[in-house]
């Protein structure tokens, strides 16, 4: 009887840890992972900076202005809706002082900061194309 006991015991132990650890290395080997947000057009970029900045890193980079705020973001919505990646950009013009602040540094996470950084660039080859 105990030897029966002992083999139903291990039996049921076994069949619960199987399924468990399957679980468990399937959890962990399907983690969901960083993705850098990848962009080929300014408007991308843009749009992305417009959906993913909130309220709190917009007050701190206005200096808790939420009219400025406001405008800012009208501008980046304004600016990514338009179709060419040239006029997009002009949309944006003086505000790229704002994308190159310390402040804007601060404020936005690692991906904005490659967003701003992706306008920038595509805003400097322009400016080179017209030399």
């Amino acid at each position: 009887m105990r030897l029966e006991w002992r083999r139903y015991a291990m039996d049921t132990v076994l069949g619960n840890l199987v399924p468990l650890a399957s679980t468990v290395f399937d959890a962990w080997a399907n983690r969901p992972t960083s993705n850098i947000a990848q962009f080929e057009y300014a408007q991308q970029a843009i749009a992305y900076l417009g959906m993913t900045l909130n309220e709190s890193q917009l007050s701190t980079l206005f200096n808790g202005s939420h009219a400025a705020w406001q405008n800012f973001v009208e501008i980046l919505e304004y600016s990514a809706s338009q179709t060419e990646e040239r006029e997009a950009i002009r949309a944006l013009k003086g505000l790229e002082v704002l994308l190159r602040s310390q402040r804007f540094r601060d404020v936005a996470d690692p991906e904005q900061q490659l967003a701003a950084r992706f306008v920038l660039a595509r805003a400097a080859l322009y400016r080179v194309g017209e030399l």
